[in-house]
């Protein structure tokens, strides 16, 4: 079972400047809480950050700087923008690929879907079969709008069904009703920003009590 974290890459004190040893740190922290999977969020990381991942041991979803928020389905769906999306996937697969800790490959962060986001998975596919890919963009088409849980939703950029901040009873729902293969990986929940991280043990009552929540 997967039970990850997402990470930015960022130290309390030094800001953007981060050492081994508050990498270590970071790591320590997860396996002292059960934490066996780290989301690269949403950039890759420095070299060192998946080096130390294949010693200790965790899985990594390394992922594409590709972000646009503002403009959420917008610049995916411009050809003038297709080398751009292309480029920051190549890179990232070509910087990491000989790292056996990454488990799968990401298409980036709340950047919509459309054309370039086809282009940057059949790419993948091409060039690293080896590997799953995630999107949680693939579900749903608007930043603000309810994931979708089509069995048939846009496959082609995503294997697992990686929702974003879903309620818990829309996950029950879903497991007890889809007709769906792929497993369910919450992409993100629980944010962790000021008095927050409520529900925690009620959404692992019901990952744990319902086959295919992770």
């Amino acid at each position: 079972m997967i039970q990850g974290v997402n990470r930015h890459e960022h130290d309390p004190v030094k800001g953007k400047t981060v050492s081994r040893e508050s990498m270590i740190q970071d790591i320590r922290l997860m396996k002292q809480n059960h934490v066996n999977a780290v989301r690269c969020s949403h950039y890759p990381n420095d070299p060192l950050w998946y080096e130390l991942c294949d010693e200790y041991g965790l899985y990594v979803v390394d992922e594409a700087n590709i972000e646009t928020h503002h403009y959420y389905g917008r610049l995916c769906r411009e050809p003038s923008w297709a080398m751009a999306f292309l480029d920051r996937t190549r890179r990232m697969v070509e910087q990491n690929k000989n790292h056996p800790s990454i488990i799968f490959w990401s298409l980036g962060n709340e950047s919509g879907y459309g054309p370039n986001h086809a282009a940057c998975a059949g790419w993948i596919r091409e060039r690293d079969s080896s590997r799953l890919l995630h999107y949680e963009g693939a579900l749903r088409t608007e930043i603000q709008g309810n994931w979708q849980p089509s069995k048939d939703f846009n496959r082609l950029a995503t294997d697992v069904v990686a929702p974003m901040y879903p309620q818990i009873h829309d996950l029950v729902e879903w497991v007890q009703n889809t007709e769906d293969e792929r497993p369910l990986i919450m992409c993100e929940y629980s944010h962790a920003m000021g008095n927050s991280n409520g529900s925690l043990s009620d959404y692992w009552d019901a990952i744990r009590s319902h086959h295919g929540l992770q």
